[in-house]
């Protein structure tokens, strides 16, 4: 259901960039946009500008991203993207990388102690008890 969501978004948004835009897109893709869209979900895009106000939904976001890299960027504004995209994911590994710093995971492995008792069954049990009532 998400997925059907995400494709009637795309689907609105082609729509209102108009068919520039959707002429550059293979047609087996819109097409399985337009057959795979949730026809029952209205969203409010109808216009570039409420476009950019538009809260659209992640899985949309990513597929648009695509398109615009893959069919719609020349080959400079690819470059700039795709640089873009590997700031933020430096950005991104910078930030977590710190959660959990190498030492302290050394530490709480050495730390860590585990004991295994072994499984006593019944019949161990009885002849530890005659053993012991022999003695």
């Amino acid at each position: 259901m998400e997925t059907a969501i995400a494709f009637k978004e795309v689907y609105d948004i082609l729509n209102v960039l108009g068919s520039e835009y959707i002429n550059k897109i293979p047609l087996k893709m819109y097409k399985y946009i337009c057959d795979n869209k949730a026809d029952n979900y209205i969203t409010n895009i109808h216009s570039e500008t409420n476009f950019k106000e538009e809260k659209i939904s992640k899985k949309a976001l990513e597929i648009i991203t695509y398109m615009n890299l893959q069919y719609w960027c020349n080959e400079e504004e690819k470059k700039e993207l795709i640089s873009k995209f590997n700031e933020k994911a430096e950005e991104r590994k910078k930030k977590y990388s710190n959660i959990f710093p190498k030492e302290t995971e050394a530490k709480i492995i050495n730390n860590a102690s585990l004991t295994v008792t072994p499984k006593v069954g019944i019949i161990a049990k009885i002849k530890e008890f005659l053993k012991k009532l022999f003695k």
